[in-house]
Formats: structure tokens, sequence, C-alpha cells
């Protein structure tokens, strides 16, 4: 069936509350009018669109601008895709390619070389040129065998209210940023979005309550979490981050002491985990599930030229992008002291990726290996491994981003 009716516009005060309910569909959710408004206040307009079959909106989707930390330290303008649905009525009629069509665009002339999004589905995005680029790790830790090889650091938890964090806990995860792969959000984000806690996000868990660290250097660390006591009670921590390791040590501590409760799940983490290595019994804290977050280079040179590398040299990069004309080119890549100069070349390739293995591997989280096995790059043994010891960096990036 062909996209017949179907146009996207780009959302104002009339169509956002109607994307927001169309979205609901899908995403199984409804919400009343105070939460609407809260919901509505999120969006910036100029980045959120709906496609619209007649006067019915039948999907949504949009972007959030963050600041990508990048290997090397330097901070991209990113286009965090999100809250992309299509009704199952409009389905392979050619919708999401065109509304992704026109957020990638907007995304490109506004100047913004990266996007990123967590995926619904693993088969979706691949198409529109999306790497997995890095790895996150829900781990489950059994509170009940949790015995500490050290001893409750210096410092005290906290609780506090979602106004005082409002001031308190920005500073914390800009400082955070530094680790690449993270995303670093707007003060519109912080105070529209970042701190709500709308009913239909807690699921069958408490309201989120915000905890902090205050160690020798003031506040030190934070973590969002929820309990839920029906059951087998739990402590689901949404968001962790800390600055020193007292402040880890504590607030995971602080965790696996809340009464009632079993087990505490740590979302969305890093795959190296340093919790494992604090416990007396490591079995007793176990990985449970695995996302990713996927990258898409928009603008290939301004992104390789952004972060570092690993190892001097050159290599010839044939980039596929069967979406934008620029990126798809011959690009001589030239390290020196782990900076690089991006060019386009007429030279034979030592690499041919698609722009989505490039975004795979953009981060460094990635080895070049294991998609050269499935036929995803090609080059010989040598340009491979190349390619890999340029790109790959000691630290994994870790996002623990969640929108």
């Amino acid at each position: 069936m062909s996209l017949t009716n179907v146009e996207i516009h780009q959302i104002d005060e009339q169509l956002a509350p109607q994307m927001v309910r169309a979205a609901g569909v899908p995403f199984s959710f409804e919400v009343d009018d105070d939460q609407m408004a809260g919901i509505v206040e999120s969006f910036d307009f100029e980045r959120f669109v709906v496609p619209m079959d007649g006067d019915q909106a039948i999907g949504s989707g949009g972007s959030y601008l963050y600041q990508a930390t990048v290997p090397g330290g330097s901070r991209l303008p990113t286009a965090g895709v999100t809250f992309v649905t299509v009704w199952p009525t409009h389905r392979r009629r050619g919708v999401l390619r065109k509304m992704m069509r026109t957020l990638l665009d907007e995304a490109r002339a506004r100047g913004e070389p990266l996007a990123s999004l967590w995926a619904s589905e693993a088969t979706i995005y691949g198409r529109f040129g999306f790497g997995q680029a890095i790895n996150h790790v829900d781990w489950t830790l059994d509170s009940n065998r949790a015995v500490w090889r050290t001893e409750r650091p210096d410092g005290v938890a906290r609780l506090i209210s979602h106004e005082v964090a409002a001031e308190l806990i920005p500073p914390i995860h800009a400082a955070a940023c530094a680790h690449h792969g993270m995303l670093g959000r707007s003060e519109h984000l912080w105070r529209t979005y970042e701190l709500g806690d709308e009913p239909w996000r807690r699921g069958d868990h408490s309201a989120r309550r915000i905890v902090v660290w205050h160690g020798d250097a003031g506040i030190e660390g934070y973590g969002f979490f929820r309990t839920k006591t029906s059951g087998a009670g739990s402590v689901r921590v949404e968001e962790f981050h800390a600055l020193t390791s007292a402040a880890y040590r504590g607030l995971a501590q602080f965790f696996a002491d809340v009464d009632l409760t079993d087990q505490v799940v740590f979302r969305r983490r890093p795959e190296i985990e340093s919790l494992q290595w604090l416990l007396q019994d490591s079995r007793a804290l176990k990985p449970t599930d695995s996302e990713y977050m996927w990258f898409r280079v928009l603008d290939v040179k301004t992104a390789l030229e952004a972060r570092t590398y690993a190892r001097s040299g050159s290599l010839v990069l044939e980039v596929i992008d069967a979406m934008y004309e620029d990126n798809e080119a011959r690009w001589r890549l030239d390290v020196e002291g782990g900076s690089a100069t991006c060019t386009v070349t007429a030279e034979e390739p030592d690499v041919v990726l698609d722009v989505s293995e490039l975004g795979a591997i953009y981060m460094g989280g990635r080895s070049a290996f294991p998609l050269a096995a499935a036929e995803r790059i090609h080059g010989d043994d040598a340009a491979i491994a190349a390619l890999d010891a340029m790109f790959r960096t000691a630290l994994p990036p870790w996002s623990g981003e969640d929108y």
C-alpha cells in the first residue's frame, strides 16, 4: 500500500497533544490534561513532527538536543531521536521512512553531526544508518548476599526533594559527562523532563526518590530510585552517578540497605561495573539484561575529526550512505598524535563499510574484527587491525541516558 494522504507536520500547540495521544496507542499509555501539559512543555516544537492522515494523527517522532562526549572529550551537538511511533493501521506505507528522513534532514540542517537513539526493536534503525555503539547492562544485586569488602565510607546519604535536586544534580551529571558516550543535557531538559515523574513512567514501583551523597568535597554523587514492596520487594535504580569512589560505594550500600527489599536493579549501567569488585560474593551481582545506545553519523568529516584516536597512521575509508551523498565517499583519515584530519580522496579504499557500521565503531566500544568476520566491514587483515587499533578506546564508552 502506498503512502497516500499521510503528511509530516511540525507540531504546534494544537498538534502536540494529538501527537502525544497518537503515541499512546503503540506505547500503551494514557495521560490526563495535567500530565499532557507537562509532557508538551518538554518538547521543542521545532524538533518534533507528527504524521497526519488527513486530520488524524497516526504517529509521532522528534528529538531532544544533547551534547555527546566523543573519545578525547570533545562534545558534539547530537539529535537524540525519540518518541517514534506509527500506528499499526499505517505500517509498511513509508510513514516511518518519511518521518525519519525529516528528522535527520533537520538535524543536519542545524549542524548536528550525530544522532542517537534507543531502539525498541533492533531490526528497524540500521536501515537509517544507525549502529549499535554502546552496551549498557541492567545489573541485579541480591541484597541479602551483599557483604562488602570495605567499610562504609565517610560521608552521608540524604534524600532530597525534586525542587532541591533541580539545583544540586545537574552539575554532578555535567561532570559525569566527561566519560565518552555520555549525553549532556540542556537546562530545558532538566527543567521539563529529567526530573519529571509521571505516573505512567512508574510501572509497579513507587514515585521516584532522589538520594545524594555528601562527602569531603560536598555533594559527590546522586541516584534516582524507586521501590517495590508488593510481592518480592526491590529497588530500581534508574540513574546513578558518582564523582568519587567513596560516593559510589556509599550510594551502592545505601540502595542495598533499603528496608523490605531483597534485590537492587541498577539500570542502564556500564558493561564493566565496579560494583562486583566491592562484594565478598561477586555472584550476588548478575547481568540481567543488556541493550545498546545507537549512533548515526550525519556528518562524516566533522564527526571523524572531532574525536581522538589510539594509534597514529592513515586509512582510506569508503563509507556507504544511502541517505546522504555528501557522506558517501572515500575518506582519507590521517591520525597523528591522536588528532585526525579527514579528506575526500580518489585513492583505493583500505576499508569499506556502511555508515551504520561507522556509527557502531565510532565511540570506541566496538571491535572491528567481529564486524569484519560477519562481512559488515570489508578489508584485508592488516587494514581491519589498523581500523580496530585506531578506533577502540581503552575504557569502553557508556551512556546511561533514557529518553
